[in-house]
């Protein structure tokens, strides 16, 4: 039986939010364009853009001290867990787990009591009043039934991302689970075993067990302002990039339209 899983390469993630981009664009298109048409003028427009809620969200994690920083672009993002908390805690079956092993929201039944947020130990899930459900990351489940992998991992360019089927001992995603000594299984602390794998180096192994999402401002606060610095260049990297994906994933979905 199909087992979908994602591995996340840590050593090899560039930080530059490429596969948010995809996403927003993939799945989020609607609320992010509304999110900006909103902010647009007002005092705090940097901030309202800022809290826009992603399925998916790189965020630098630092050990050690300057000068011996050391740093990790940590992802978060739905880990599809085997034994899934929110499943549980959902009081009318709207948060469910497919065979493959993929959590989704059936929005017809999801009546917006939000216990699944409080119930997730990762904070991937949210309440999307534009659709006026939980809403949450889905592997692009619709990408799946067309044989496409998700969004995020298409359009990586180090291929950080890898996804497919556990169960294949051929695959990609079974082969360096099971060669890759340095692959982390995220919630092992929990019970929560997760679909979501991480290759991480040992510095940053406590990760894979108890997973911690720090505030991005609160982090740079503790490095020199060096660091700072170089932050700001990749934050006006990154926002260019995602302008960049932004176009080119509409200009796609309309093509695709216009073809259908």
């Amino acid at each position: 039986m199909t087992r979908y899983a994602m591995i996340i390469d840590l050593n090899k993630c560039l930080g530059c939010e490429a596969c948010a981009a995809a996403c927003i664009a993939e799945n989020r298109r609607i609320q992010a364009l509304k999110t900006i048409e909103k902010a647009a003028g007002s005092s705090d427009a940097y901030k309202k853009v800022r809290d826009f809620w992603l399925r998916t969200r790189v965020i630098p994690v630092y050990t050690g001290k300057y000068p011996f920083s050391k740093l990790v672009f940590m992802h978060n993002i739905c880990l599809h867990c085997d034994n899934a908390p929110c499943v549980a805690a959902c009081p009318t079956g709207a948060t469910y787990q497919r065979p493959d092993g993929i959590v989704l929201v059936d929005h017809t039944k999801c009546i917006g009591c939000q216990y699944c947020v409080y119930a997730c130990p990762y904070g991937a899930r949210a309440w999307d009043p534009e659709i006026n459900a939980i809403d949450k990351c889905t592997f692009c489940e619709h990408l799946l039934a067309e044989g496409q992998p998700p969004a995020c991992v298409q359009t990586c360019p180090a291929h950080a991302r890898i996804f497919g089927d556990l169960e294949d001992p051929e695959s990609e995603v079974a082969r360096i689970v099971r060669e890759n000594k340095n692959v982390h299984r995220l919630g092992s602390d929990w019970r929560a075993k997760a679909g979501v794998f991480f290759v991480v180096n040992p510095e940053f192994k406590e990760l894979a067990g108890n997973p911690k999402f720090p505030d991005k401002e609160e982090e740079l606060e503790k490095h020199q302002p060096l660091y700072r610095l170089a932050g700001w260049g990749v934050f006006a990297l990154t926002v260019l990039g995602l302008a960049g994906h932004i176009i080119y994933w509409t200009a796609k979905k309309s093509g695709e339209e216009g073809e259908a």
